[in-house]
């Protein structure tokens, strides 16, 4: 085996957690490269589609860039071309089916366990995948142990074939604040506001949150929802209220700046594979209040204030608790800028790294066509 690829199609989409993941996962890599930390002795390449693609700025991990497919026909026929030679790693979770050689990220089971937030198409195309994946490929990456119980429980995918590397949200504090975000929305009047972030997805459960808005009503706060939603892919209510206040993408500068300045951060949840929105509040010292589904207690620990996602009521009632109660406000801030030091990008590189040289040793040892 001659080098390591990774798959860069996450480049050509909306970063949501997955193409955080491959985003900050990839710059972790290099920068390991660069310090001599990496077990890797092979090259690494960025395979990138054709066309107007941003392209990171990297030092050790080299670029090739596509030439004349473009979406799924380029993962799936062009990339394996490319890769044809090396261990091709897919950090976002579609891999192409015809390559004998992969490393995949599988974050959640979602499609599966919540179809109601995707089109038909797309559950369809990404079941296959899946499926594709947990059979052909020689590792399956996943972001929580949740996760993994999920994948293996069911989408089938062996136990031994599944490894866990945990996400991070103190890649938020790489840029400065940009607080220009809070005059656009009129946000800098003293009056509080409670910050959500995540698409529009049924599963984000930002119906709770305008419930709880209509609850405190009577209260002088605002809730700010970062994040926006593709009708083509994903199916949740629109969401609707006086005291809501949708800002569309906003870009890592602004969320920090909305981040450092909201009285709360909520994440109502009903599934996460990880949830790494409540890692970025806590890194900026805003409190977090947490729903207990799924993998969001893995996620975030002892470092958040717990509520039942399906109990509008109580969410407000946990707002009312954060915004009056100055001790609790404290505590949580204290608690989180220590959790979110505890795991960061550079830690899953590390693991990263031994499992892709791993899995190329394995790979050359089974010999070809295997």
């Amino acid at each position: 085996m001659r080098a390591i690829y990774i798959n860069g199609r996450y480049l050509t989409q909306p970063t949501t957690g997955v193409q955080r993941f491959a985003s900050e996962i990839v710059r972790a890599l290099d920068e390991q490269i660069s310090s001599s930390k990496s077990e890797i002795s092979l090259p690494i390449f960025l395979v990138i589609p054709p066309g107007k693609v941003p392209i990171p700025s990297l030092k050790n991990i080299r670029i090739i860039q596509g030439a004349w497919l473009h979406g799924h026909a380029w993962e799936q026929f062009e990339l394996p071309f490319i890769a044809r030679s090396g261990l091709l790693f897919n950090p976002c979770g579609p891999a192409p089916i015809f390559h004998s050689h992969q490393v995949t990220s599988l974050h959640d089971a979602s499609i599966h366990v919540a179809p109601a937030g995707y089109s038909w198409k797309f559950r369809m195309w990404h079941k296959l995948l899946m499926w594709r994946s947990g059979r052909n490929a020689r590792l399956i990456l996943t972001v929580s142990k949740f996760s993994m119980r999920q994948l293996i429980s069911i989408c089938g995918i062996p136990k031994e074939k599944i490894r866990v590397i945990y996400q991070s949200g103190n890649h938020i504090l790489r840029e400065p604040a940009d607080p220009s975000i809070l005059d656009k929305y009129g946000l800098n009047d003293g009056n509080p506001y409670i910050l959500c972030v995540g698409s529009q997805q049924a599963n984000k459960n930002f119906a709770s949150v305008a419930q709880a808005a209509a609850l405190l009503q009577d209260k002088n706060f605002r809730f700010v929802v970062v994040g926006s939603a593709d009708r083509s892919i994903y199916r949740g209510p629109i969401l609707m209220h006086e005291r809501m206040v949708f800002t569309g993408y906003v870009t890592d500068k602004q969320l920090r700046a909305l981040y450092e300045h909201a009285a709360c951060f909520v994440f109502p949840s009903l599934y996460e594979g990880f949830g790494i929105p409540p890692l970025e509040a806590m890194a900026c010292g805003c409190p977090v209040l947490a729903s207990n589904a799924s993998s969001i207690p893995e996620a975030c620990g002892q470092a958040a204030l717990y509520f039942d996602p399906k109990r509008p009521d109580l969410l407000a009632a946990e707002i009312i608790k954060i915004l009056t109660n100055v001790e609790l406000h404290r505590q949580l801030i204290a608690l989180g800028l220590q959790h979110a030091k505890v795991r960061t990008w550079q830690d899953a590189s590390r693991e990263l790294s031994t499992l892709l040289w791993t899995s190329v040793m394995s790979s050359d040892q089974a010999g070809p066509g295997t």
